[in-house]
Order: C-alpha cells, then structure tokens, then sequence
C-alpha cells in the first residue's frame, strides 16, 4: 500500500506543491518586479451558489451537456483523507441539483463520461489504489457497476487514466495510460458492453481495456473525440535529445478500428493533460513547449510555434502550464496560461518583463497577440477563460480577471474569488461557472456568475 501512495503522490506532485507552496509564495517578496498599481475592480453578478464538500475535483473538463452540468463532489483533500465520492448532476441555468448519488468509498481520477445514457469516472479506492471505473445511471445518478481494470491491482493500476480525461465514442471509451508493463502504454479502449448490469454495484467486476494503440513512454495528455476520430499525443520527456524517442501525434478511427494517420513530432513533450482540441477541421495542440495547430485529416502542419531553442530573456516563451486545462478558441485566437508564475526570476535567468502567465496568440500563425498577469504573488495557472462579447473572463488564484479579448486591456478584478484551476469553467446562455475555494476548511462554493 505504501508504494501505492507514492505512486499517488506523484501522480499529484503539481497540486500538491502548489498547495504547500502558495502560503509560502504569498509571504516572500518579488524581485524585479515594479510598484503595483490600483487595478480597476470588476462587480461579480452572481447567479446562484452551491456549497461543495470538495477542494478541487475531477482534475480537468466536469462534463457539460447542454444546460446539465456533470461533477464529482469528493472529500479526498479533506483534513482526515477520509475518502468518498459523490456525483452530482446541476441545472446550470438555476443552480437545481437534479440528483446527487449516494457516497462510496472512493475518490475521482478523472473527469466525468458519458456513452450511452451512462456516466464513467475513473476512481482510487481508500487503500490508494487506482484503476477502477465507476458507471452510474445518467438520468437517475445510481450507480450501476463498480469495475476493476484488470485481474490484478498491479494490472488495473497500468490501465488506469493517466491524463484525466476520456474520448467517448459510440463503440466505447478510449484513455491514456503510462504503463510499467513492456509495451503496455499507450491508447485503451474500453467496452462498456462488457459490463454485466445484473450484478450489484458494489460487487467489483474485473475487466480489462484493450490497448489498441502501444506506444514506448504512453499517453499522458488526454485524447480528444471528433466524428468518431480519437486524436492522441504521446510523451517525450527528452524532446531536446534528437537521439531519444519522439512524441507520435495521431488519429484512431474508431469506426474502422485502425490508425488513420500518424507522425513524429519533435517539437511536444505530450505531458500537459489537456493540451489537445479539434475546432473546425484544425487540431490544435499548446504543449508545455510549443504551440501548434494541423489538419485533423491528416496531419498536415498548419504551424508550429518552435520555441524549444529560443532565449527566455529575449524571447516570450508561449508554452502551456504543466498543469494547464486546456485553452479556448474564439475569434482566430487562441486563450490559455502557461508556467510562469512570480517566484520566476528568483529562481531562473528569465527577467520579470518576461514573467506573464496569461496569453493569447493568433490561431493561424501562432505568434504572440498579448499578454498579462496579476499583480504581486500569483501561481501558475491552470485554466482558460470563457470569452463572450469581447471580453475574456479569466478564474485564478488571484481573482476572477476580466479583458478586452481583442487587445488584452485589463477591464476588471473581483479579487475575492480564489480558484486554482485544474478545472474548466462551464458556459451556457450567457452564465459562466467556476469554483470558488477556501483553503481554511479545503472546500470550495461553485459559483455561477452572469455575463
């Protein structure tokens, strides 16, 4: 078991560092960094609120359909670790909790999927283990099956969702894994027809992915879906070394149940979770290194942002956040945070003027539109704004910041709000939805706003 939670605690090294650390950041002076000036104040039009049991869950995207918005509501990060875990189903145009299921003892590990009229999270049980799925009745919120991920722990452990994150597709659904097994990394697919609904959900039920897509150092970054198209990113640690072995950027066709195109990428480390999205016939990737967009049909280099050999002192570094959740398109630009944070220059030769962890570049070139960052101490951010009528609505752990999209202008600051990221926002019919944490008691209120 206590390998078990190492195992854990690296999986969780981002979260938790920052966690330990932002108390700290907050107390220790800036170097280089000039006077703050008074920032213009924004006025929160609050819409409703939800008191939450969890800090922060389901680490990336709580899945949205329409008005319904699907989350995990989890006591992991709570003062005992006392594990539970509990779905909840939200109207986001009034705030009504349509259902909530009843705890079990587990904790989230990925984001919340639908296929078919079911809801999937990948889930750790109270001994540290991972590689379970739980599946729950979508209209009702009752959990149907509790399933193991292989006929042993070690196994079910290498099956587990490394990236946070599912594709669904009609024939199933398709993760990420990092896998300790020779040549057991990379894409699964998992058959939820396999799941025998006649037994009770608290029964375990061990069933094994097929890995359809074996790669050398897995997938970390989440796969994204397209008219039946699974489009994936590998790892590459060592992107530097044109000796080692390259990220493989490619579509599966879930359909005909093949590879459709796929090619090496030197330019990726593939260790962001969700650093992938499909907008129109364009893939766009913002790596921890380089930004990029290609042809969804077949991977054909629209543009990629190469900054790996650039000089952080003279040149904007436009990589994401390791810990980014991903980026928004609007409007031929692309929105998205990436490392920089304020302890920056005091532990790197990165000059302040070069300290901006807030960007926006073009979409068709992938060049530099604007940047900005909050004023004092400020953390790496992991998360994107939704931009509606011109404005970009950014949620950080220093406030909810508001921006002209176009130019970058600071509109305003509603410096009460504390989130720390690692989850989208949610959107629908001019209502905007984020966490608002509390650190003291390690929950947090969700809060929906007009805008």
């Amino acid at each position: 078991m206590e390998s078990n939670k190492q195992n854990l605690v690296f999986r969780g090294m981002a979260i938790l560092v920052l966690t330990v650390i932002f108390p700290l950041l907050i107390s220790c002076p800036l170097f280089g960094e000039s006077a703050q000036r008074i920032e213009p104040k924004y006025i929160l039009n609050k819409v409703w609120t939800i008191q939450m049991d969890s800090l922060r869950a389901t680490k990336g995207s709580p899945l949205q359909i329409a008005n319904n918005l699907y989350l995990a509501d989890s006591t992991r990060h709570d003062a005992d670790h006392n594990m539970s875990i509990s779905l909840e189903k939200i109207d986001i145009t009034n705030g009504e909790q349509i259902w909530r299921s009843p705890p079990v003892p587990y904790s989230e590990d990925s984001s919340v999927s639908e296929w078919n009229g079911y809801l999937f999270i990948h889930a750790i049980d109270n001994s540290y283990n991972d590689g379970y799925l739980l599946c729950y009745d979508e209209k009702t919120g009752m959990q149907k099956a509790t399933i193991r991920l292989g006929d042993s722990i070690e196994e079910a452990q290498d099956n587990s969702c490394w990236g946070s994150g599912m594709a669904s597709t009609g024939n199933g659904l398709y993760w990420g894994s990092v896998s300790k097994r020779v040549n057991g990394a990379g894409l699964l697919y998992f058959d939820p027809t396999a799941i025998d609904f006649t037994l009770s959900s608290e029964q375990v039920q061990d069933i094994k992915p097929t890995l359809v897509v074996p790669t050398n150092l897995g997938i970390r970054t989440c796969p994204v879906e397209d008219n039946g198209m699974i489009f994936f990113l590998t790892h590459n640690l060592k992107y530097k070394d044109p000796n080692a072995i390259q990220s493989q950027l490619g579509a599966w066709d879930s359909k005909d149940g093949k590879i459709a195109w796929m090619l090496e990428t030197p330019y990726f480390t593939g260790r962001s979770p969700h650093s992938l999205d499909v907008v129109g016939e364009i893939l766009y990737i913002i790596d921890t290194t380089s930004p990029g967009a290609f042809d969804k049909r077949n991977g054909t280099v629209r543009f990629v942002n190469d900054r790996k050999n650039s000089n952080p002192a003279k040149k904007f570094h436009l990589g994401c956040s390791l810990i980014s959740t991903g980026f928004t398109v609007s409007d031929g630009k692309i929105y998205y945070t990436n490392h920089m944070h304020s302890s920056t220059p005091s532990i790197t030769d990165i000059p302040w003027d070069m300290v901006y962890n807030i960007v926006c570049i073009d979409a068709e070139t992938g060049d530099l539109v604007w940047k900005n960052r909050p004023q004092g101490v400020f953390a790496s951010l992991g998360t994107f704004p939704i931009v509606k009528d011109g404005k970009s609505y950014w949620v950080t752990d220093c406030g909810l910041r508001v921006y002209d999209a176009e130019t970058g202008d600071l509109i305003g600051v509603d410096d009460s709000v504390v989130s720390y990221g690692k989850e989208h926002p949610a959107y629908y019919e001019g209502i905007m939805v984020f966490k608002d944490n509390d650190y003291t008691d390690n929950t947090s209120v969700l809060t929906a706003i007009r805008i």
